[in-house]
């Protein structure tokens, strides 16, 4: 599953896209989680266990693993949705801090797909378990697994206002032709 959001106001829209390997969509998932709320991780990880998808799951990838107001903590994550966590992260971000590495905590892999390297840090997977999940939902000419990309996608289109549910009024004139009814 690839999860990204979006920050609107005070509320953090979360959608998640479930591919299957790269190329097919399985399912989508959202939620909203209220920016002051003390414990995000458990709105999220209620929606994720709760999805139709969720025996499915083999891994969870977030595109946006800072969000602004958005406290995600990754081991905790992890525990709670009891699937592997990874998120992509610049190189410039420093190591794991040492208190949380180890059994359950949080680990930083360099890896290398479709020969780019990408750092990630990864909650619940070792460094094989990360490069096989990316190898696997990435596509040959991409570092960034489908199913983020997407759901990455879809978060933009949803906090724009621009989705499906958005109403518009549209006036019909109705022209006669020239063959008509008698």
């Amino acid at each position: 599953m690839g999860l990204s959001a979006a920050r609107k106001g005070n509320t953090i829209l979360v959608v998640g896209v479930v591919f299957r390997g790269s190329l097919w969509l399985d399912g989508v998932i959202s939620c909203t989680l209220e920016v002051n709320e003390t414990n995000q991780n458990s709105a999220l990880s209620r929606a994720i266990k709760q999805s139709r998808q969720y025996s499915q799951l083999h891994a969870i990838i977030l595109k946006d693993q800072l969000v602004a107001g958005w406290k995600v903590n990754l081991s905790d994550l992890a525990r709670r949705v009891k699937r592997p966590i990874i998120a992509p992260v610049n190189r410039g971000i420093p190591r794991a801090p040492q208190g949380r590495r180890g059994a359950g905590g949080i680990e930083r892999y360099d890896i290398m797909i479709n020969r780019r390297h990408l750092s990630v840090l990864a909650a619940g997977v070792s460094r094989t378990g990360a490069e096989q999940v990316f190898s696997i939902g990435c596509s040959p000419n991409s570092g960034i697994p489908e199913a983020v990309r997407v759901a990455n996608l879809l978060v933009k289109q949803a906090s724009k206002r621009r989705f499906l549910c958005q109403r518009r009024k549209i006036k019909i004139n109705e022209k006669r032709t020239g063959a008509q009814d008698s």
